[in-house]
């Protein structure tokens, strides 16, 4: 930029900082609005047994909706706080052009309204200029430096939210199957699709692939650790929903106010909000457990609707000689095991290493899972289905997936083919 300022004070004054704050404040609430229909939107996705051209097209239409909803909710998630901080900036400018202004009126001189400061005569000719006359000018003239940074700014950010271009709805990927697909079929579908179309998934709609067994670990990963962000931002926006609700419930509004008993919607909402918060923790060890080693662990399970299940791989599951998965038993939950876990099976993984070394494989790979969310003891549907989708990724389909527990360690020089109906124990030490 040049020295020469755009802003005018003029433009400076007529700015008013609570508008930009409530700007920010209604972008906020448009954006956990979007956030909050993406379920609805999810479950709204066309069945998998609808067949022919009116359910492609339908699908087409779903997969377009999705990517709007995304980039409204992107666009939101940036503007809001752009908005926030620029009606901060804007009251400080405020603030200290008011200060200047009284300085300046204390001392006889005048800030015109091009910024130039004009100074009152001196009482002797042969006296020397007042000096403040110079400090007031280059004063405004940072202000209005600064006036011009923050137009630049916040132009740049409405600009880059209006920048993206709409994606043409033609060139959706087919609709991917039913949910309860076995993994081989998404497997099938997933290579069915263009590497354009794969990248297009990912990005507009990672719900549908980050959790869907039989997709190979890269994508899931790219796909959860987006949803990640997603799912934490959806969540702190629920926890503050619901406090607000019951705050508003201790407002001297009297018993029943708008059809609401206080006292009966009180331990709902509690019982909510522990809920929110239980999920708020799941979400928070997962990031740090990413955070701890972000390009050698992947994000192959993200689930916290309802009891929170997340899967960490130390290490590629889809590419790796030999995989071992380990799911301790129901009493071991996300948020109190998965960093302790991680970090046993990092050692496991290292010495697995060391021994395919010691036998002459120095080349041979490892990948070890920490899988987390048995709801009972004993065998667990969604355990083996996931053992499943990653014998489906592999190439060939081989099954090198082992078990480690209570009573076996990972061999990698003996690889099986994993029993899916197998119950899975505990590391040593653990609680089945």
């Amino acid at each position: 930029m040049s020295g020469v300022a755009v802003v005018a004070l003029a433009d400076v004054r007529r700015w008013d900082p609570t508008l930009l704050d409530s700007a920010a404040r209604r972008l906020a609430l448009a954006r956990d609005r979007v956030l909050g229909a993406e379920p609805d939107l999810r479950a709204a996705r066309p069945p998998a047994g609808w067949l022919g051209s009116a359910a492609e097209a339908a699908g087409r239409e779903h997969a377009w909706i999705a990517e709007r909803s995304r980039r409204a909710a992107a666009a939101l998630t940036e503007l809001g706080p752009a908005l926030a901080r620029a009606a901060d900036t804007v009251a400080d400018l405020h603030r200290d052009l008011a200060r200047l202004e009284a300085l300046a009126a204390a001392h006889g001189h005048r800030i015109d309204p091009d910024g130039t400061v004009t100074a009152p005569a001196p009482a002797l000719p042969w006296l020397p200029a007042d000096p403040l006359a110079a400090e007031l000018t280059a004063a405004v003239a940072d202000l209005l430096r600064r006036a011009d940074e923050l137009d630049a700014t916040l132009a740049a950010a409405l600009t880059a939210a209006d920048d993206a271009p709409d994606q043409p709805r033609g060139d959706a990927p087919p609709a991917a199957p039913h949910p309860g697909a076995a993994p081989d079929r998404n497997t099938a579908w997933w290579a069915s699709l263009t590497p354009a179309q794969q990248e297009r998934v990912l990005r507009t709609d990672p719900g549908l692939v980050g959790d869907r067994d039989g997709i190979p670990a890269a994508a899931r990963d790219e796909a959860n650790r987006s949803r990640l962000d997603t799912e934490t931002a959806g969540a702190d926006a629920a926890i503050a929903a619901t406090r607000t609700r019951l705050a508003a419930l201790d407002a001297p509004t009297g018993p029943g106010f708008g059809g609401i008993d206080p006292a009966a919607a009180r331990p709902a909402l509690t019982d909510h909000l522990a809920d929110l918060q239980d999920r708020r923790d799941a979400l928070s060890t997962v990031a740090d457990t990413l955070a701890a080693d972000p390009t050698g662990r992947h994000l192959l399970l993200l689930d916290v609707e309802d009891v929170p299940r997340a899967a960490v791989a130390i290490g590629d599951a889809t590419t790796a000689d030999h995989v071992a998965v380990h799911a301790p038993g129901s009493t071991s939950t996300v948020a109190d095991s998965l960093p302790a876990l991680t970090h046993d099976l990092t050692l496991l993984r290292e010495n697995a290493l060391n021994q395919l070394a010691l036998a002459g494989r120095p080349d041979a790979t490892v990948a070890a899972v920490a899988w987390l969310g048995s709801e009972t003891p004993g065998p667990d549907a969604a355990l083996a289905r996931f053992l499943d989708g990653l014998a489906a990724t592999r190439p060939g389909g081989e099954p090198v997936v082992e078990l480690t527990g209570r009573d076996h360690d990972l061999a990698p020089g003996t690889p099986r083919q994993h029993d899916t109906a197998a119950t899975v124990a505990a590391l040593p030490g653990s609680t089945p």
